[in-house]
């Protein structure tokens, strides 16, 4: 995803999710599945800067994140990563098959 502050003052953007839905609310799969979200900087600076981890953890329980500045027209890319860690053996993950999770991210900006 490429953020791009196209207005004419420094921007204080955040991410936030909402609308989250879960196929099983008995076992949310939300709450199993691992998030990273990474900011990967300007996808035309060369060299490429360093990632910034902006959140780890489980994808249901992301609240608001600050992203932090952008100046007028800044360019930030960011990365999502999704992964289903292993529950162990003997079937622990079975509860698991056949779900589904949506969710939808807010981008928002104010004047820092």
């Amino acid at each position: 995803m490429t953020i791009s502050n196209t207005g004419d003052v420094t921007g204080a953007f955040s991410l936030s999710k909402a609308n989250l839905v879960d196929s099983d609310s008995v076992n949310p799969f939300s709450a199993k599945l691992d998030l990273v979200v990474e900011d990967l900087g300007d996808p035309a600076a060369v060299p490429a800067p360093a990632p910034i981890v902006r959140y780890t953890g489980k994808l249901g329980a992301m609240g608001t994140r600050s992203l932090g500045n952008l100046l007028a027209g800044d360019v930030h890319r960011y990365r999502f990563t999704v992964t289903f860690p292993d529950g162990g053996s003997g079937g622990a993950d079975n509860v698991y098959k056949g779900d589904d999770v949506t969710v939808d991210y807010l981008w928002d900006a104010v004047d820092a």
